[in-house]
């Protein structure tokens, strides 16, 4: 395995997916802003959630060494972070970077599980009702491997 993976193929330290987990810690810090939590408060909640989608990823079978995972967590309460500070700094821009930020990691979201589909040799969706039957194919599926 790489160390630094640029693609959507895991790296050790790096891939396109440490973006994301980056964004998403700045959207949380964004959320945590406008909902005028304090830092801590958006600390604490946020690592929680991080940690909590980390935890999510493995039970949906999503494989990565526990090295990846960790540096996922770090990078997402780095960019809470830095949001906060940032905000801070510029003060009336927050809700334009905070909107920016949601829509890019919403689009590079969507591209990575688009990458993921096509690694796992699923068809990729090309409309919303596609993906949404895909969904459900997949969470009928899951139920069935449980029960």
């Amino acid at each position: 395995m790489k160390y630094f993976s640029f693609s959507w193929n895991e790296g050790r330290f790096f891939d396109w997916w440490t973006v994301v987990h980056f964004l998403s810690g700045a959207v949380i810090g964004f959320v945590g802003e406008v909902l005028l939590f304090s830092f801590k408060d958006t600390f604490l909640i946020g690592f929680v959630l991080v940690v909590l989608w980390e935890v999510f990823e493995h039970m949906r079978g999503i494989r990565e060494t526990l090295l990846n995972r960790v540096v996922d967590v770090v990078i997402a309460v780095i960019g809470m972070g830095l949001f906060f500070i940032l905000s801070f700094a510029f003060r009336d821009w927050t809700l334009v970077m905070g909107s920016v930020i949601i829509l890019l990691t919403i689009f590079l979201s969507y591209r990575g599980w688009r990458a993921y589909l096509i690694r796992t040799g699923k068809n990729p969706p090309h409309t919303a009702k596609e993906a949404y039957e895909n969904i459900k194919e997949d969470i009928s599926k899951k139920k069935d491997d449980v029960v």
